[in-house]
């Protein structure tokens, strides 16, 4: 069987409304059995008005009833960030002179090319992550902002 290609941005969508009290099905039936009266009694009553007043009206009094359903129901607006964005402290000071195993030819060579690796495309960072480096010794210096 065939399986479409979803892109990846549409794939990881999750709509950002969540109840938590009730689920949606429970809202859902909820407001259908609370709509269906103002339905039903509007069409009623409210023959005086012209046809598009009176279903502006229902529509109204079931958006307001759609609104306390929700209310009641814990209705929370969540944001998902997909973006990671990681800050580096690197230890400058003169106790880093101590180091004696590193892979390169001298400990500040070996940071320059981890660094390097850890924040180049090729080796699995997404593009939208970023990455800045902070060194400190007495006091702090940003090296890189985050890009």
């Amino acid at each position: 069987m065939n399986v479409p290609n979803i892109p990846s941005s549409l794939a990881a969508f999750q709509f950002p409304l969540r109840l938590e009290y009730l689920t949606y099905w429970q809202a859902a039936l909820i407001f259908l059995a609370l709509a269906a009266p103002i339905v039903l009694l509007g069409m009623r009553s409210l023959n005086g008005l012209g046809p598009v007043r009176k279903w502006v009206a229902i529509g109204i009094r079931c958006a307001v009833l759609l609104l306390f359903i929700m209310i009641i129901g814990g209705v929370r607006w969540t944001r998902t960030n997909t973006n990671l964005e990681v800050i580096v402290l690197r230890d400058i000071s003169e106790s880093t002179a101590q180091v004696r195993q590193f892979p390169g030819e001298t400990l500040q060579a070996s940071l320059d090319e981890q660094l390097r690796k850890l924040s180049d495309p090729k080796n699995g960072k997404p593009l939208q992550d970023r990455m800045g480096v902070i060194s400190f010794h007495s006091g702090a210096l940003i090296d890189e902002m985050p890009k």
